[in-house]
C-alpha cells in the first residue's frame, strides 16, 4: 500500500526529528491512493485498500551534536 517516508535527523540526545518526508507509491491498482488505481472505480469501497500509512520506515540521518 501506498505510504509516507519520513526523513529523520538524530540529534545528540536520542530523540529524532522530521525533516523531510515522500509518498512512496505503491502500484497497485487496488490502492486508492496510487498512480495505477483507476479514476472512477465503481467497487473502490469495498474492494480497495481505503488508508494511507502515515509513516513508514524512519530513516535517521547523521546530525551534529545539539546541545541542550
Amino acid at each position: 500500500m501506498c505510504h509516507r517516508q519520513v526523513q529523520c535527523a538524530r540529534h545528540g540526545c536520542g530523540h529524532e526529528e522530521p525533516i523531510g518526508d515522500a509518498k512512496v507509491d505503491c502500484q497497485s491498482s487496488q490502492c486508492r491512493y496510487s498512480a495505477a488505481h483507476p479514476r472512477g472505480c465503481p467497487t473502490c469501497p469495498s474492494t480497495c485498500v481505503q488508508w494511507c500509512v502515515a509513516h513508514s520506515m524512519s530513516k535517521p540521518t547523521d546530525c551534529n551534536f545539539v546541545p541542550h
